[in-house]
């Protein structure tokens, strides 16, 4: 019998799917030979200092210096890579993300108001929002105090 070894994942919040489309990682994860850990390091700190995020600074690793799996050659996460660094975000890339996507909907429904499925999934993706800062706040990642700006559009949207 063959046994899968990817995980289901987690369900779906908001419709019937369970998520089970993902990307397979390579068969071996050996370390690559052509880069070395300090040259992996200094990239990893001069795009951060650049302002690029975590999730691009990962993407661009792999798609122009032909690194997979930064684990294999720095032995350590990219995020903890940062933290060593001295470089990691203040707010989480997902917040950050959840948060775009808030206003970008929010956005939307100022000039179309009668899009009553924009103003579900920005219902969504708040809640969602909600979820993930409370996550973060009882974690010690973010300050007990923290407030993202999209929180601020909840008395606002709080009639749609």
């Amino acid at each position: 019998a063959v046994v899968s070894t990817q995980s289901t994942g987690m369900a779906r919040m908001y419709s019937k799917g369970h998520g089970k489309s993902k990307s397979s990682r390579p068969y071996a994860v050996a370390p690559p030979t052509h880069i070395t850990k300090e040259e992996v390091t200094s990239i990893v700190v001069d795009l951060s200092k650049k302002g690029n995020t975590a999730s691009e600074i990962g993407k661009i690793l792999r798609d122009e210096h032909g690194v997979g799996h930064i684990s294999a050659i720095a032995d350590t996460s990219l995020l903890k890579l940062l933290k060593q660094e001295g470089q990691a975000p203040k707010i989480p890339d997902d917040v950050v993300a959840i948060e775009k996507k808030c206003l970008a909907i929010y956005n939307h429904i100022k000039k179309e108001w009668n899009d009553r499925n924009a103003r579900y999934r920005l219902k969504c993706k708040e809640s969602r929002l909600h979820r993930l800062v409370r996550y973060y706040r009882e974690s010690g990642v973010l300050p007990m105090g923290f407030k993202p700006s999209s929180f601020k559009l909840n008395k606002k949207t709080k009639g749609i």
